[in-house]
């Protein structure tokens, strides 16, 4: 990547966080802020576009959330996840030179990053990608073996390795990509419980006038959150929102995808302007 990595941040003593910004020109004036989906960490998935968003002169700020990152030793929890948030939004308003400060939330990160705005924190894009209402339905995970073996994943091979570039499901992959909940309780449970604490369907009407744009970008054929979750956050957010659909895409794979990340890029471009 064209990247020069600049860490550490000062931050809460268990939190990494890390700062990419392009390896040549000036400081950047936008910040995008990433938040991984739950099971994962702070790059995965998040390869090809941490090279797109740092070649187009942007820095990128990202962290484990509670309970994720192998070495960690904090817990998952609703209210440890909402302040390692905000503390991240913090760090990347606090960087030299940044106006601009972009929040794009994965999976159930991206519920979390709706929440920060719901709860005021200020923002000036948000992008919710395959982000989750609720988690009680029928998960349907072997449609996303094929999302695991699309070209979009192969690609992420110039970045790493195919064990790293393998998603962690269940007791697979989890030494590499651990998640810790509360003992006696599965993560899976643990990220259920969240999401209904969070409540975003009831919640984000009644933010009234949205403070800024709002792109949701979902795939049709997510095998983990179905397509209609994303159409209802599309109704709930209002005018302000806008629904990128792709296709084919998956939940495992959609921020591979070259059509949503153009989509990204592009939105991102107007945000800017």
């Amino acid at each position: 990547m064209p990247t020069r990595v600049q860490r550490p941040l000062p931050a809460e003593s268990s939190a990494d966080p890390l700062l990419l910004a392009p390896a040549r020109g000036p400081d950047p004036q936008t910040c995008v802020v990433l938040a991984h989906g739950g099971g994962n960490d702070r790059l995965y998935g998040f390869w090809p576009l941490i090279d797109q968003l740092t070649s187009a002169g942007l820095s990128v700020l990202t962290d484990h959330l509670p309970g994720h990152g192998a070495g960690g030793t904090d817990r998952f929890s609703l209210e440890s996840t909402r302040t390692r948030l905000d503390g991240m939004i913090g760090l990347a308003r606090a960087q030299r030179a940044v106006r601009r400060v972009v929040l794009l939330g994965q999976s159930l990160g991206g519920a979390f990053s709706a929440d920060l705005l719901l709860r005021g924190i200020p923002l000036d894009g948000l992008i919710l990608v395959s982000a989750p209402l609720s988690l009680r339905h029928r998960l349907r995970p072997l449609g996303e073996l094929a999302a695991v073996f699309s070209p979009a994943t192969m690609r992420v091979l110039r970045y790493v390795s195919l064990v790293e570039a393998l998603p962690a499901v269940g007791p697979f992959n989890r030494t590499r990509y651990p998640v810790r909940v509360v003992p006696g309780t599965s993560y899976l449970d643990a990220f259920r419980d969240a999401l209904d604490r969070l409540d975003l369907e009831r919640r984000v009407p009644g933010l009234g006038a949205i403070p800024c744009p709002v792109l949701i970008a979902h795939g049709r054929r997510d095998g983990i959150v179905p397509f209609d979750q994303a159409v209802r956050l599309e109704r709930a957010f209002g005018a302000q929102a806008e629904l990128f659909g792709e296709e084919t895409g998956r939940h495992l794979d959609l921020l591979l995808r070259p059509r949503t990340l153009a989509r990204i890029g592009d939105w991102i471009r107007a945000v800017e302007s």
